[in-house]
């Protein structure tokens, strides 16, 4: 049921995606264990219940453009990392970036 959000009459339009027409993502709708997720959501809002994060310390010279590019690489292997949830119409779906957008984050502590 992959569809271009912009080429079809069952999606919804981009302004209730809040998304420019350039925009090239896909809509799909939401397995039942993500519309539990969600709806949990909706009563703590970005509350991190199911975020898992972790730190790493990195000893010696890091190439911070190979370790950027390798968490990109990783995020353009795998949709569940580029997918976002938004609500249509007070339902859930989900929208995938084509292409994963990876913030590289470098703090130094001494």
């Amino acid at each position: 049921m992959e569809s271009n959000i912009f080429n079809s009459p069952l999606t919804p339009a981009p302004d209730a995606l809040n998304l420019s027409p350039e925009t090239d993502v896909f809509v799909f709708p939401t397995s039942f264990a993500q519309q539990r997720l969600w709806f949990i959501d909706q009563f703590a809002p970005g509350h991190s219940f199911y975020n898992l994060t972790t730190a790493l310390q990195l000893t010696g010279e890091v190439n911070l453009t190979a370790l950027t590019a390798t968490f990109t690489a990783i995020g353009n292997r795998h949709e569940a990392l580029r997918t976002r949830f938004a609500a249509v119409d007070g339902e859930p779906v989900q929208v995938i970036a084509p292409e994963a957008d990876i913030l590289t984050r470098v703090g130094f502590l001494r």
